[in-house]
């Protein structure tokens, strides 16, 4: 399933899901005093432009199967994943 997604990628409507879903959740995160003052704060530690707040919606929803493709490929190796289990053991 992994090798399959790093193969391939994220299906259309998955895509579509997921940008739909962080750039609204990023704008709604903007609705308080305290969420401004929280991104303000990630944008300028980041040493980026305030306008920054401005343009990630924008930047997300633009965001292409291609690009999100290569990011996969560049951070997620199969062949390194290892599986923890946490917990009591009995």
């Amino acid at each position: 399933m992994i090798e399959e997604y790093v193969s391939e990628g994220p299906r259309r409507d998955e895509l579509e899901d997921e940008r739909q879903s962080w750039a609204g959740g990023y704008t709604v995160g903007l609705a308080t005093n305290v969420g401004v003052a929280r991104e303000l704060v990630k944008v300028l530690a980041a040493g980026e432009s305030v306008s920054r707040m401005d343009d990630f919606p924008r930047q997300l929803l633009n965001l292409g199967g291609d690009e999100v493709l290569r990011a996969v490929r560049r951070h997620i190796h199969p062949e390194r994943l290892v599986m923890v289990a946490a917990g009591t053991a009995e």
